[in-house]
């Protein structure tokens, strides 16, 4: 619905309240109104500002348009069932993004059940054969909103206001109460949060690209002729306590009354756990109390949704219940003391899980000479390189897989094609999923492969370390949430790698080093080093090569450790932190705290430039 559209009442609303239909009013006035005077406009309100992202969010997990269209309509009209529990309504945007994605799954599972007996699926193909790379990019976008749905409520809703809804990081903060910063902060932990999530499904996500895919606008958002109308009366409806009949239908009505059994089964589930503790202490009274509980809600909390119930109205008892409960569904979860601290270990909730794994081992030698072209790119493993062969390179690649169930995790396996070819003297092992079609199955592939000393390596992988035994050949590694370990390699090194770490050690010559959100420690002899880091500490012990250097880092410190006689230029300089030397200086340009240029010795042959922000640099001399 466009501004210019709002009706009448909603005007007239803004108009008491004294602001503008489009920002004056928060969520929490609009949801105070519905709770205690049932005002027909408040919830009008709400649906236009939040229709376009609920709609959106549904739309990436469905492909059908009426399926679309129910589940859109069922999240109003469940929060129209929920308006007086919800814990944090200033976050009711995250709320509604958790429901939105919820009742979407729900949808997308009936909507498998209807295919079956139906031709729509192959419809479906033939009419986006077209837009294939569309519908693969909006499977990833479902993943990553089931992330974001994961994620804790102050995370969840800062993620909704500012890249799926516009808000600015101020805007975000007045409707939350808290500082600009706070939500920054809040930012920046989700957006950590969401690519160690992806990771761990096989979806390796660089921090620049993770922006983009979240706040991708969505094609088409408009609300069809008479949506709003016939959710705002349904809604009504509820509000009054009366059943939904004629206003939206059935198959709206049953998804809106699963999402409420769901959110009741939550509760239930926390009452059960808590009365059983104390029935464990010594309180036998907790079975009768949670008998009476589970009597008195039993399907009272449905009934106003239920579109063949002619009564919809809840028992007093059952309302009080409901109050007690707090059935507010996710942000209620998240708003309880540790649940917070729950959810930041999803690593104990996958042990609980019991997994099933399947391998297979693939091997294969090549013969070759004594500087092969080496190229490697695997997915989700490891890659781990040995240069001691003669005149061969010796490959043992594993695929792996994880699933519910042994027979899917080792038909997970036949979706991992692994290639590996020799043309001349060069060597190529590739690994690659087939399809993206389950994201509960974990996949990947890592090789152990020994080479000759001289071999050039081409190394490439995403969420697995990389390791480099020896070897005197030019060395590309490009890595993805992994670490990088290098010792002993005498040839060029150019090392790349995102939230991971790099250790270099013994290595000689060109040393060129970037990683984002990992430490960086560099031991090389007669080497031209450039290193450059983020978030991270860069430490670099040994000698330097006649020539330029430099080593930087945003958010950590810089710690170099040269030999007593060392000679060099330095230029150093940081935005807030301290700078020290235990190298006496002659002719200095610049000599100060946060900055200093200096010349060391007489014949320097080396120039060495560092630069850090939020973090102190020092230069000390190798004992």
């Amino acid at each position: 619905m466009a501004s210019g559209s709002i009706s009448l009442a909603v005007r007239h609303l803004c108009k008491l309240v004294g602001r503008q239909a489009d920002s004056g009013i928060s969520d929490l006035d609009l949801l105070e109104r519905i709770v205690t005077q049932r005002e027909e406009a408040a919830f009008e309100l709400l649906m236009w500002r939040h229709e376009r992202m609920v709609r959106s969010v549904c739309r990436r997990v469905l492909h059908n348009h009426q399926d679309v269209e129910d589940a859109c309509q069922a999240t109003f009209l469940t929060l129209a069932c929920k308006a007086g529990s919800i814990g944090k309504r200033q976050a009711l945007s995250g709320w509604l993004y958790k429901v939105a994605f919820r009742i979407a799954l729900r949808a997308r599972a009936q909507a498998v059940k209807r295919d079956r007996h139906e031709k729509w699926a192959g419809e479906q193909r033939s009419a986006n054969k077209a837009s294939l790379g569309e519908n693969s990019h909006l499977e990833v976008r479902s993943v990553v909103d089931e992330e974001v749905s994961r994620l804790p409520e102050k995370y969840r809703t800062p993620i909704v206001l500012c890249y799926l809804e516009g808000k600015t990081n101020e805007e975000a903060a007045s409707q939350l109460g808290c500082p600009t910063g706070t939500v920054v902060t809040w930012l920046a932990r989700a957006r950590q949060r969401l690519r160690t999530r992806l990771a761990r499904r096989g979806i390796g996500v660089s921090a620049g690209a993770l922006v983009p895919l979240l706040s991708m606008p969505d094609i088409g958002a408009a609300a069809p002729p008479g949506f709003l109308q016939a959710t705002l009366k349904a809604a009504l409806l509820i509000t009054h306590d009366k059943p939904m009949v004629g206003p939206v239908s059935a198959r709206v009505a049953l998804l809106t009354k699963g999402a409420l059994h769901a959110m009741l089964m939550d509760k239930l589930k926390v009452v059960a756990a808590v009365i059983v503790s104390l029935c464990l202490a010594g309180t036998g009274s907790g079975v009768l109390a949670y008998r009476s509980l589970v009597n008195e809600t039993d399907g009272k909390t449905l009934d106003a949704v239920n579109p063949q119930n002619q009564g919809g109205e809840w028992s007093e008892k059952a309302a009080i219940i409901q109050e007690k409960l707090q059935e507010d569904d996710p942000v209620a979860d998240d708003a309880r003391p540790g649940a917070d601290k729950a959810k930041e270990k999803p690593k104990d909730k996958e042990k609980k899980v019991s997994r099933q794994k399947a391998e297979e081992v693939l091997t294969q030698s090549f013969k070759t000479g004594q500087a092969p072209s080496v190229a490697v790119e695997l997915f989700n493993g490891a890659i781990d390189i040995v240069a001691d062969a003669e005149n061969a390179v010796k490959a043992r690649v594993v695929k792996q897989s994880q699933d519910l169930t042994k027979e899917q995790a080792e038909e997970g396996l036949k979706n991992i094609d692994v290639r590996m070819t020799q043309e001349k003297d060069t060597i190529r092992i590739t690994a690659q999923r087939l399809q993206n079609k389950n994201w509960h199955t974990q996949e990947g592939a890592s090789a152990e492969i020994h080479v000759p000393a001289g071999a050039v390596l081409d190394l490439r992988t995403s969420n697995g370390a990389v390791k480099l035994t020896g070897g005197t050949g030019k060395v590309t590694i490009r890595t993805s949430n992994g670490a990088i370990k290098v010792k002993d390699s005498k040839g060029l090194l150019h090392l790349n790698t995102a939230n991971g770490a790099i250790v270099v050690a013994g290595a000689t010559g060109l040393v060129e080093l970037e990683t984002t959100n990992g430490p960086i420690e560099l031991q090389a002899e007669k080497a031209v080093v450039k290193a450059r880091g983020s978030n991270s500490e860069v430490r670099f012990s040994g000698t330097l090569a006649e020539g330029a250097h430099s080593l930087s880092t945003s958010n950590g410190r810089i710690l170099v450790t040269l030999p007593a006689d060392a000679q060099f230029k330095v230029d150093a300089a940081t935005s807030n932190g301290s700078i020290t030397s235990d190298f006496s200086t002659g002719a200095s340009k610049h000599q100060g705290r946060q900055h200093l240029e200096a010349t060391v010795g007489e014949k320097p042959a080396a120039t060495i430039k560092l630069r850090t922000s939020n973090g102190s640099i020092e230069i000390r001399k190798r004992k």
